[in-house]
């Protein structure tokens, strides 16, 4: 009983001419991007976030590295953990910029 209420509902909102929620009546897109034009949009959306988040996630483990190594007091253990986290936040941010710096440069060449 369920399934067939279900594959009429399926039915009619298939068959409907309904306009996209995000649309307005003009039919332009309102907010931001109202459908991905290609799947290249898609992905160079999904990569150009993946950034940024890296992107700060490499801040705050500097910005955490650098309390922890003025708060480190003479203890060299807790300097030397912070100086090597403030090496490898520094590394990874090249790497995040270098990544953008990429992806920017082949979109640039296939359009």
């Amino acid at each position: 009983m369920a399934l067939i209420e279900y594959s009429a509902v399926v039915d009619s909102i298939t068959k409907s001419k309904v306009a996209p929620i995000s649309a307005n009546p003009t039919g332009q897109c309102l907010g931001i991007s109202c459908n991905v034009t290609s799947v290249g949009t898609l992905y160079y959306n999904i990569l150009v976030t993946f950034i940024y988040v890296a992107s700060l996630a490499a801040v705050i483990t500097f910005i955490y590295a650098g309390i922890t190594y003025i708060t480190a007091g003479g203890e060299a253990e807790k300097a030397e953990k912070a100086k090597k986290m403030i090496t490898g936040s520094i590394i990874g941010i090249i790497i995040i910029l270098a990544s953008y710096a990429m992806i920017e440069w082949t979109i640039g060449a296939v359009n």
